[in-house]
C-alpha cells in the first residue's frame, strides 16, 4: 500500500483528481486506487474507488446502530414466536450492539489503524488516495506524484509518514 496524503484541505477537493489522473496515466489501475473523504458529495467526479471516511467513534455508533436494529428484529421474532421475555430481548439487543460496534472498528475497510492515524487531518476535510501496487513500482510511483504534484505528501508504505499532521 502506498499512502498519498492531500495536505492543503481547501485545495484537496480539487487535486484529489489531478492526482488519481496521474495515477491512471502512470499504469496505476484504477481498482487498486482508493480516496478516503469525510466529504464525498465535495468530491469532483473521479475515475477510482471513493469510501467514506469515518472516525472510530462515528464507526462504533454506526456498528452499534446496525447490531441494536438487528438485535431488535430477532428479539422481537423471537418474542413473538417463542414467547420469549422482555429481558432477553433486551440482553440480545445488548449484545448485538456491542458486537456491531466492535466489527465495524476491527474490519473497517482492513486499513482502520492505519487511517485513524490521520484522524485529525481527515476531520478537518482532507483526503488520503490509498494506491495498491506492487512492491517493485512503489519508488516508481511514488517519485512520479512527487515530481508532478510536490503539493501533496507521499507518505509512503506507512501512513503516519514523516510529515507533522494536525
Amino acid at each position: 500500500m502506498v499512502y498519498i496524503y492531500l495536505t492543503i484541505p481547501e485545495q484537496s477537493q480539487s487535486k484529489v483528481g489531478e492526482v488519481t489522473d496521474a495515477l491512471i496515466r502512470d499504469g496505476v489501475d484504477a481498482p487498486r486506487i482508493r480516496v478516503f473523504s469525510m466529504c464525498l458529495e465535495r468530491l469532483p467526479k473521479l475515475a477510482v474507488r471513493t469510501v467514506r471516511y469515518r472516525s472510530p467513534a462515528a464507526n462504533a455508533r454506526f456498528g452499534a446502530l446496525i447490531g441494536g436494529v438487528v438485535g431488535l428484529l430477532i428479539g422481537l421474532l423471537l418474542m413473538a414466536l417463542f414467547g420469549l421475555g422482555l429481558v432477553v430481548v433486551l440482553v440480545l439487543l445488548l449484545v448485538l450492539a456491542v458486537g456491531g460496534a466492535l466489527s465495524r472498528l476491527w474490519f473497517d475497510h482492513g486499513l482502520a489503524r492505519e487511517l485513524y492515524r490521520l484522524d485529525g487531518a481527515m476531520r478537518q476535510g482532507s483526503q488520503v488516495i490509498v494506491l495498491k501496487v506492487d512492491k517493485e513500482r512503489v519508488e516508481e510511483v511514488e517519485n512520479g506524484i512527487k515530481q508532478r504534484h510536490p503539493e501533496v505528501a507521499v507518505l509512503g508504505e506507512d501512513a503516519q509518514g514523516t510529515p507533522p499532521f494536525p
